[in-house]
């Protein structure tokens, strides 16, 4: 196979310039952008400025030559080093040469090919000029190839962006979301196949759930408002049963925050409806319940905690992302001992949080947040039961972990413990004291202290 001939021009151009190839690949990039206003092109980089020069593509789509001739300066594509090949857009400023007259009829060209004959100038440029749109057509596919592993390469970060969260600080998972969100917003704005543009929206939708839950975790409320509203316009467009469920989970999740609990017993009960495989139908079954606990209704919140256990025993299928989005043993046992406390059954809370807590030592994946919540469903266990040497050794894990790691959520189920502690039974108590100070002095150093009345839900 012969090698492809260098593009010895278009590289001097560059070079005249002082650019490197990946300069050079964000200038036609940009000019692309501003050219079509679809969103800047993803494969247009440093490799794609290599394989140009190299001769390996030959022949880019008519958006992306212009561009070429735009940063370059080129008033043709000849100019660039290209082939001889002329574009349609190029030839129509003037009028049709013969070659644009000649077609290239089945007859015409047997009758050449099969005489040896040599082939006239008008016809010879006019199978050149056909291969110039074969080879557009081939560019315009190879995008369309490219698109789709980048969606794919878009997939896998964001998974591995779900199990950063749970180990992580949400500040730092939120600085590599924010990035990357854009990277797919821009995507999803150039023009796909259907199957290629639905994928996007579908991680739209996950990014912006998992921003919505981190900036809930930080107590941007507002924040969190607006992304988890923008994952549900795209779970929309996307029309698919899974992330639809996981954004309305994190719009629950933050109804949950701003203590509206009917609403995220409605949202919860919205998300149900899809019956969505994975974990998120019990996901959204344990916040139904620990907003019910709330409200109050115990014995409809115990019965969602029942149901969850029957959505846990069904989960055939793996979560598509998983990680923060995914409702594994532990977070479900979090939630159950959430509700057996507010319905006073301090045993069977302590049960299930214990279970919970021996199942994570073997397991590293679980997130340091489910972890805390668990030790602070024990830490209240001990305080209604009057066991403040245990409240104290219970809720030490939480205590000691560092400001970046101490989530709203958790504020928000300390705080009234160290009011608690205060109240005219433990007045006499040195451990009491010292442990409400402690909490007091825990969440001021929060990342982002709530000013709000807390509640003992989970709110998880």
């Amino acid at each position: 196979m012969n090698e492809p001939t260098r593009n010895e021009r278009i590289r001097a151009l560059r070079h005249a310039r002082g650019w490197t190839q990946e300069q050079a690949a964000e200038a036609v990039a940009d000019a692309v952008c501003a050219a079509t206003n679809r969103g800047r092109p993803t494969g247009i980089d440093a490799q794609w400025v290599s394989r140009l020069e190299r001769g390996e593509l030959r022949w880019p789509n008519a958006d992306y030559r212009a561009a070429l001739r735009a940063v370059y300066g080129a008033a043709t594509d000849a100019e660039l080093g290209l082939s001889g090949m002329r574009s349609q857009a190029q030839d129509s400023a003037h009028a049709p040469t013969e070659v644009e007259r000649c077609e290239l009829t089945p007859t015409r060209i047997a009758e050449a090919v099969g005489n040896n004959d040599i082939l006239t100038n008008s016809l010879a440029e006019a199978l050149t000029a056909a291969a110039g749109e074969a080879a557009d057509f081939g560019a315009w596919a190879e995008q369309m190839h490219r698109g789709t592993i980048a969606i794919e390469r878009l997939h896998q970060r964001t998974r591995q962006l779900a199990g950063d969260c749970l180990t992580q600080p949400p500040t730092v998972v939120m600085a590599q979301a924010r990035p990357l969100s854009r990277d797919v917003f821009a995507l999803a704005r150039e023009h796909h196949k259907p199957a290629q543009a639905r994928d996007l929206y579908v991680i739209a939708t996950y990014l912006c759930s998992m921003m919505a839950w981190l900036a809930g975790d930080l107590g941007a409320l507002d924040a969190a408002d607006l992304q988890a509203r923008t994952a549900w316009a795209c779970a929309e467009l996307a029309e698919d049963a899974e992330s639809s469920a996981w954004a309305l989970s994190a719009q629950a999740k933050i109804a949950f925050q701003r203590k509206n609990f009917r609403k995220t017993v409605e949202l919860a009960r919205r998300g149900l409806r899809y019956d969505a495989p994975g974990t998120s139908q019990l996901m959204l079954r344990c916040q139904e319940a620990d907003a019910l606990s709330l409200l109050g209704a115990m014995h409809e919140a115990t019965e969602s905690i029942r149901r969850a256990d029957t959505e846990a025993e069904r989960v055939r299928e793996a979560d598509n992302i998983g990680g923060l989005l995914s409702c594994g043993p532990a977070r479900h046992a979090n939630y159950a001992a959430g509700v057996h406390l507010l319905a006073g059954q301090t045993d069977l809370a302590l049960a299930e949080a214990d279970r919970a807590l021996n199942e994570l030592m073997a397991n590293s994946t679980y997130g340091f947040g489910t972890v805390a919540q668990l030790h602070l469903t024990r830490t209240t266990a001990y305080i209604q039961a009057g066991q403040i040497d245990g409240a104290t050794e219970a809720v030490r894990p939480v205590l000691s972990l560092p400001p970046e790691q101490r989530l709203s959520t958790l504020t928000e189920r300390l705080r009234p413990l160290a009011s608690v502690l205060k109240r005219p039974a433990l007045r006499g108590s040195a451990v009491a004291r010292s442990l409400s100070t402690e909490i007091v002095d825990y969440c001021a150093d929060a990342v982002s202290p709530s000013r709000h009345e807390l509640t003992t839900g989970t709110g998880e």
